[in-house]
């Protein structure tokens, strides 16, 4: 296929109740241009580990936009990427292919046309720290709410699961990214859902799933909360198996990476019937809550990537709205975690 450079529905019951200065310049390819991204559900973000910075695509705001801007986070402050890329949307997933040097973009729901219906997407995007390229157009069937890691060991992207909200199809399947084709790697395992978090265990070379929804067809919010799973599962490269069903409540929405300084997964927040401001972790045994406090209450998926550079794990965006929340609203907040507690880095 011949790679397309360029110069560089929504769904709102699951979603709203489900210091360098600037003069010292930054990244190539971005300018200053707002202290933060805007506020944001479902952003996905990742560490780019070839420059050493974190970068956002997308999402949804509080009043229903669906967003296509590239955000990069240095440490100390956001910049926003110039030029265009992937079209406008959000439950899409990425990942950092780090044999590659690429940051991998997959699916998501594309806001509505003309006639006001939207749809899922199932397009393949990378981005080389400068700019977005098409790279495949078929692949795994159309999809929003699943999510992507990369396999170090193997040198491969993992895909699961997610849903066709439209069609009110689940979809429990495992794919590989390789950078020029997928294939198909295993239709058994995990029950089909969305809106888990999945993260690579570097430590152990597992991939690492937790809890999501496995609710079907006309989503009620009663079948919404009855589809909720606290599951843990990981994947060795050849099978899925069931490691634990204790930890965390069972929810969806939540954020999730691995922290490689600590050698656990790191897991925040979420939506069990409540807004959850918990941070979990870990070891390939067993989880323990390793705090309590940081930042607000959230569902939404936030957006959470662990920088390898600086040893951190950040975490921006998500949201609340309806159910228990007091003020719906969409977050703008930045959050570190140092393996020891939360610290704000942006308001």
């Amino acid at each position: 296929m011949k790679k397309t450079f360029l110069p560089v529905i929504v769904f709102p019951l699951l979603i709203f109740c489900a210091f360098a200065s600037p003069g010292l310049g930054g990244p190539k390819g971005v300018r200053p241009e707002t202290p933060t991204p805007s506020g944001r559900y479902h952003p996905a973000m990742v560490f780019d580990a070839a420059t050493g910075t974190t970068v956002l695509f997308g999402g949804m705001t509080f009043s229903g936009e669906y967003l296509r801007d590239t955000w990069i986070w240095n440490g100390s402050l956001w910049q926003k990427a110039n030029g265009d890329g992937p079209s406008a949307r959000f439950g899409h997933a990425v990942t950092y292919d780090s044999r590659r040097k690429r940051v991998v973009l997959f699916g998501g729901q594309a806001e509505p046309g003309p006639d006001g219906q939207s749809h899922v997407l199932g397009d393949t995007w990378e981005w080389n720290g400068k700019y977005w390229s098409q790279e495949a157009t078929s692949g795994p069937a159309p999809r929003m709410g699943h999510q992507l890691v990369y396999d170090s060991r193997r040198g491969k992207v993992i895909l699961f699961g997610g849903t066709d909200l439209l069609n009110k199809i689940n979809v429990g399947d495992t794919w590989e990214w390789d950078g020029h084709r997928w294939i198909r790697a295993s239709s058994t395992g995990p029950a089909a859902r969305f809106y888990h978090l999945m993260s690579y265990d570097a430590a152990r070379g597992k991939v690492v799933l937790f809890g999501g929804n496995v609710a079907e067809g006309q989503l009620t919010l009663e079948k919404v909360t009855v589809g909720r799973r606290g599951d843990t599962w990981e994947w060795d490269g050849g099978q899925w198996q069931q490691i634990s069903s204790r930890g965390p409540s069972a929810r969806d929405h939540h954020a999730m990476t691995f922290d490689g300084a600590r050698k656990e997964t790191i897991l925040f927040g979420g939506f069990d019937g409540g807004y959850l401001a918990d941070t979990w972790a870990w070891n390939g045994r067993r989880w323990r809550q390793v705090a309590a406090a940081g930042p607000p209450a959230r569902g939404g998926k936030p957006g959470l990537a662990y920088d390898s550079w600086r040893k951190r794990v950040v975490l921006f965006g998500g949201g609340i709205g309806g159910g228990s929340a007091a003020e719906p609203k969409a977050f703008d907040d930045t959050w570190e975690w140092n393996g020891l507690r939360w610290v704000q880095r942006s308001l």
